[in-house]
């Protein structure tokens, strides 16, 4: 009794590929999956694989990961049947995998639920009962084969865990189930074959061989090929046990002439060669695009690192700009001051020259008074206005005396003395940029910004800055 049947991944896979069908149009792999289906369903195995083989190629080729999943759960049932049961784990992981990446939880349900039971009948309890917590826990509806099903792999557990009395309840349990809400009549062989195996086990004789004629009919009544040649092995046994070695002899060429017709295992290590064959060009394509994927990741380090090693000498160069940037502006600040001196000394040597008309002093003066200068509204007209003259006569003065135009002239004075204010701290340090800028004349940040920029080269916080940055050099030179 060392097969634990898989049949209904042929009817959970089935249903799973009829709402697919529906929802995707028909391609090259799903033409192989429903040739090979037909045939899987015939007992046609081994020409079944060839198919399935063609299919997984083709739908992996089409990017069909549902098809190929399909596919893979297939061959998966086959090799069950032909009690290799590591081939068969293999294939159920592999379908597994893909449903879970592909956040299919139909596929995964269907896969789950023959993992139960390939794990069960690798006597591997703990791994089938951790893929059935899982399948447990999926959302689902709350459908009549869900349920059957769920009580169907416990039962299969608990005899992986040596717990046949309640492997032989659960059994029957899904046996009532499915007589009661009239499900499929394989629904019932499936548990008639376990519970006349569990009879069998432990020694219930008469009752195992009611029950395995039981079996045997209702796989006649399907014509269920397979199922039948399990009944003929299980009364081959039970007969056997009971010393009745004619009848058991009688089952046993039954089940072997059956057995022959189902199962020849020239063709089926053709097609499991054509199986490895395919799984080989799946390895080497994989090595392939790993191949491609280490050099243009090594393309990619190289550029990468070229990009960083840009970079680092972009910074370098930036420091160092920035650096001799630092050192103009702290020159433009002591030049400023310079200025701001000599433009002291030029005011005290003009109001000592006797050479100056009336006119020409009078507007000079106003042009030396801050208090004048900083009036917002100061204009040439007003200007002229103040010194009583016109502004024809008072702009000839500008440009002569000075060499520049009123408004030019008037921006620089502003300026000049906003920079100074911006570096006394001692007089000024309380006052804020805005207020520095309007006390020398200046009503919005803009203006004053554009004209500060335009004289000096930077705007009046980096020239503050600038100036903070020159003091303790000054001090430690007045120190030494």
């Amino acid at each position: 009794m060392n097969h634990i049947r898989l049949y209904f991944l042929a009817f959970m896979l089935s249903f799973g590929l009829c709402s697919y069908a529906a929802e995707k149009p028909v391609t090259k792999g799903k033409d192989y999956l429903d040739q090979g289906y037909d045939l899987y369903n015939r007992g046609q195995y081994h020409e079944a694989m060839t198919v399935f083989i063609k299919g997984m190629e083709t739908a992996e080729e089409e990017g069909d990961r549902r098809t190929l999943a399909c596919c893979a759960g297939y061959i998966s049932n086959i090799y069950s049947k032909l009690g290799d049961l590591a081939r068969c784990y293999f294939y159920l992981n592999k379908g597994y995998a893909m449903a879970v990446e592909d956040n299919d939880s139909v596929m995964q349900g269907n896969f789950l639920s023959n993992m139960v039971a390939v794990m069960c009948k690798m006597g591997n309890a703990k791994q089938a009962r951790e893929a059935f917590d899982k399948l447990a826990e999926m959302p689902s509806t709350d459908s009549l084969e869900r349920h059957y099903y769920l009580t169907y792999n416990s039962a299969r557990i608990a005899k992986a865990e040596g717990n046949q009395q309640d492997a032989l309840r659960l059994h029957r349990q899904a046996l009532d189930f499915a007589k009661d809400k009239h499900l499929a009549t394989c629904y019932q062989l499936f548990q008639l074959n376990e519970i006349a195996q569990l009879l069998v086990e432990t020694g219930s004789y008469e009752e195992a061989l009611t029950c395995s004629q039981l079996c045997l009919d209702k796989a006649r009544e399907l014509g269920d090929t397979e199922m039948k040649g399990r009944a003929y092995q299980l009364l081959a046994e039970v007969s056997k046990l009971q010393g009745d070695s004619v009848r058991s002899d009688m089952w046993h060429t039954q089940y072997l002439a059956l057995t022959d017709s189902l199962f020849s295992m020239e063709q089926f290590y053709k097609a499991s060669g054509e199986l490895m064959d395919y799984e080989n060009r799946q390895t080497n394509r994989h090595i392939s695009q790993l191949n491609t994927r280490i050099t243009e990741q090594w393309v990619t380090i190289m550029c990468i690192s070229g990009v960083v090693v840009a970079l680092a000498l972009l910074a370098i160069f930036l420091i160092r700009a920035n650096r001799r940037l630092h050192k103009a502006h702290q020159l433009l600040v002591s030049k400023n001051k310079e200025i701001m001196e000599s433009e002291q000394r030029s005011r005290l040597l003009r109001q000592q020259t006797i050479q100056q008309s009336d006119l020409q002093k009078r507007v000079t003066d106003a042009l030396d008074d801050m208090d004048v200068l900083s009036n917002p509204n100061l204009s040439l007209n007003l200007l002229a206005e103040s010194v009583g003259s016109n502004t024809k006569y008072v702009s000839q003065i500008v440009n002569d005396t000075y060499g520049k135009t009123f408004k030019t002239l008037l921006n620089e004075r502003r300026i000049q003395e906003a920079c100074r204010r911006l570096t006394d701290t001692e007089h000024y340090g309380h006052l804020t940029i805005q207020a520095v800028y309007e006390s020398v004349g200046y009503t919005n940040a803009v203006s004053f910004i554009r004209a500060f920029k335009k004289i000096n080269g930077m705007t009046p916080s980096e020239y503050q800055r600038a100036a903070q940055q020159m003091e303790p050099a000054k001090k430690a030179d007045s120190i030494e």
